[in-house]
């Protein structure tokens, strides 16, 4: 049960260090660290994942001007130790993540927020609305909900059994006497 319980903790805890926002094209957006609201920290990096790799966007060390790292696009660092992004495309999806640099001795803390960006309507002389590409975003299921399926489906298991069990026996005693 111990486990059980730790197990649940950890989820909760790993979807409210995720984040997910959706933007238009050509709109302008901030993507919120909410760990380091109100703390104190030596520093904070911003970083976008590609093909499964962590790239630098961003690094603020306490006392000091933010430093960019070489990133393709032009970003701004927050007061508030945000990531702001002026007129989004497609391109810019995907998930970003801040890590708040621990105290010596202690662990780095991340926070990812995953931005979706749809396709950019283009207009032509006729009005009628294109596309850019025929992608389709399907929307997957938050880790917490999944988990929650897989216990629903495992207790109903349980219990279906422990009838099935009770069902048996009280057919064994009834044709034993």
């Amino acid at each position: 049960m111990y486990q059980a319980v730790l197990f649940l903790q950890f989820l909760l805890l790993h979807s409210a260090t995720q984040k997910k926002l959706e933007a238009a094209c050509k709109e302008d957006v901030t993507l919120p660290c909410p760990g380091a609201l109100g703390r104190n920290f030596p520093s904070l990096i911003w970083y976008k994942f590609n093909d499964q790799r962590k790239i630098g966007i961003v690094r603020k060390a306490k006392g000091k001007p933010a430093e960019n790292y070489n990133f393709d696009r032009s970003t701004v660092f927050g007061e508030d130790c945000s990531l702001s992004l002026n007129s989004v495309t497609p391109a810019d999806s995907g998930t970003y993540q801040c890590v708040i640099g621990a105290i010596i001795g202690g662990k780095d803390e991340p926070y990812n927020v995953t931005l979706t960006v749809p396709e950019c309507v283009v207009q032509t002389t006729a009005k009628a609305p294109l596309t850019t590409s025929n992608h389709i975003n399907i929307e997957e299921w938050p880790v917490l909900w999944i988990v929650i399926c897989y216990c629903g489906i495992g207790l109903g298991k349980i219990v279906f059994s422990l009838l099935s069990i009770g069902v048996a026996r009280a057919a064994f005693v009834t044709s034993s006497t």
